[in-house]
Parts: C-alpha cells; structure tokens; sequence
C-alpha cells in the first residue's frame, strides 16, 4: 500500500512537471519573445527616425533654421579647428539672414582668422535642393564688399549634421562641419 501511494504521488509529480513544461512552451521560447522585441525597437527607432527626417525637411522648407558649426578648415588641406564658442552659427530666416562665422582669410600664408559678421537684409540664388540623403542649400552674397561669397550647406536629414563651404574667388574654400538647429 506504501508503494502504491509512493507510486501514485510520483506520477502526479511528473505530470504537474511536464504540464507545466508544455504551458511554458506554448508561451513561447525566450528566443521567440527577445526577436519580437527587437523588432519592437527597430520598429520605434524608424519611426524616430522618420519624424527627425520631417523634422529637418519643415525646417528647410520654412527657410528658418540655424546652423551651428563645430570645426571649420581651410581647403583643401588646411588645419582642423574646433570652434567652441556656440555664438557662432549662420541663421537662415524667411526674410534675412545672419553670418557670424570664423573665416580664414589671406591669399598666401600667413593665412589669419577673422569674423565674418553680417545680417544680409538680402541673399541672392537661395535654392534648397533634394538630395538622395538629405538637402543642398545654396545662395551667394557680397557681405558689403567687392567679393561674392558662395553659400552651400549640405544637410543629412536623418541625423540633422550639416556641412557649410564658403568659397570665394579672393580666397581659398573654408568648410565647416555642424549641427541644423531651429531658429
């Protein structure tokens, strides 16, 4: 009799284990749920994305954003600077725009820096173009003097980094790497 209910509890034991075992299983390996989370997060990570991008786009399209740059060189093979006063940026409104950027100035060394600092009441030949990755803004301005400037920022719209050329006939090429901001 002993056995038999020494048997009989053994039994129930080992089928509360492997009803358990099946309704864990049924729940889904752990595998299975950690793919569906990572799913899950590039799901949300696009659509971040997507918005930036929207983002970015309404910024150009409205001709209302900043450009905060973070190093600037003299082309083609100049020395890489950091700029860390966040004064200097290049502000793009509907109606005017605002220039207040370090440049490198001199036809032959010793090159020198200067500021380049104007509000233009008025650009000439603003074209935002649509590039593959994101958008080509250009203009061209005299800032009050004999030169024409020329304008080009190159925008990735997915992660808002931008790449400002300055080019002049008078001197060499400046480009800046930075950061689209809203006004």
């Amino acid at each position: 009799m002993k056995k038999l209910s020494l048997l009989a509890l053994f039994a129930a034991a080992t089928f509360s284990i492997v009803s358990a075992q099946t309704s864990h299983a049924s729940a889904g390996s752990p595998d299975e749920s950690r793919e569906e989370k990572r799913k899950e997060r590039m799901e949300r990570r696009a659509q971040r994305t997507a918005e930036y991008i929207k983002y970015v786009d309404s910024l150009v399209l409205a001709r209302s954003f900043s450009f905060i740059p973070l190093t600037f060189q003299m082309q083609p093979a100049g020395t890489l600077r950091q700029i860390t006063n966040t004064a200097f940026q290049l502000n793009v409104y509907p109606s005017w725009t605002d220039v207040y950027l370090p440049y490198i100035s001199g036809i032959t060394p010793p090159y020198y820096i200067t500021i380049l600092n104007y509000a233009l009441p008025r650009i000439n030949d603003y074209q935002a173009m649509r590039t593959p990755t994101g958008w080509k803004v250009t203009f061209n301005s005299t800032l009050f003097s004999a030169n024409t400037y020329n304008f080009e920022l190159d925008i990735i719209s997915a992660t808002g980094s931008a790449t400002l050329t300055i080019s002049t006939v008078m001197y060499n090429t400046v480009e800046y790497s930075g950061q689209l901001y809203r006004n």
